[in-house]
């Protein structure tokens, strides 16, 4: 059997038992059925709000991730080349890591609130989120480096624009996309769940609260399903922007 058909068989099982459970006692309450969540989607995209709060959440968490991720690449080429910058940044990416994403947004909810408008919540924390990952991905990719490599492009007076594109880069780049590919999931989830906290209006966090208040749980699933896909797509354009820069830049003269 193809991965294709075996993907659509998986996909046809779990919509059966989807279903199957909606119809058990009291669950249809809290679990509509695929139908009910097909017939939410037909008038959802309707609705004023609809591709205002996509747009919202799309900017404001794309924000969010090309910061983390120019502080995060950028403090790790540092932190590799001075030992005091790693050591003084050990604590804070410690601690980033460590702390839930709901204490941060607690914590921080009123300074960015007042200071800068409601969006800036979900771009600080998908940044904050971003942050760390980025930066542990591009440290050990850059430490990873072959020296032998390095110390032959020496010999051999090789520019630096050339040692960096043609020695440096390639050993960097697969640590580098494995850093984008784990921090673009983390800042979609992280980013949407400040929106809900913080109450955010116009925005996928937003309606999602707003559909937890109305009790409107096919819009719920609706807005669910929305959210992976965009992510996956975002997620998928990124990766492959990355891919195509690293291709053109290997293939300056």
């Amino acid at each position: 059997m193809k991965t294709a058909l075996k993907k659509t068989v998986a996909i046809a099982i779990a919509l059966v038992t989807w279903q199957a459970l909606s119809y058990l006692p009291k669950m249809n309450i809290v679990l509509p059925s695929p139908i009910e969540v097909a017939k939410r989607f037909a008038t959802i995209w309707q609705e004023p709000s609809f591709f205002s709060a996509i747009g919202f959440t799309l900017k404001y968490t794309s924000l969010g991730f090309l910061i983390g991720l120019l502080f995060g690449c950028g403090l790790a080429i540092l932190a590799s080349r001075f030992e005091w910058v790693e050591t003084l940044l050990w604590p804070y990416v410690s601690i980033i890591k460590s702390v839930p994403v709901a204490s941060f947004i607690v914590l921080i909810f009123c300074t960015f609130v007042i200071w800068f408008g409601p969006w800036s919540l979900s771009c600080a924390i998908a940044a904050l989120m971003v942050f760390p990952i980025m930066y542990t991905s591009t440290l050990s990719g850059i430490r990873s480096i072959d020296v032998g490599l390095d110390k032959m492009a020496l010999v051999y007076k090789i520019p630096f624009w050339k040692k960096l594109l043609y020695v440096k880069l390639p050993q960097i780049k697969s640590h580098f996309l494995s850093g984008c590919t784990v921090s673009l999931g983390l800042c979609w989830k992280s980013g949407i769940a400040a929106e809900v906290i913080g109450q955010t209006s116009a925005s996928i966090g937003g309606e999602i609260f707003n559909a937890k208040f109305a009790f409107d749980m096919p819009a719920l699933f609706c807005w669910t399903i929305i959210i992976v896909l965009i992510s996956f797509a975002f997620e998928k354009l990124v990766l492959w922007s990355f891919g195509c820069l690293f291709k053109r830049l290997e293939r300056l003269p």
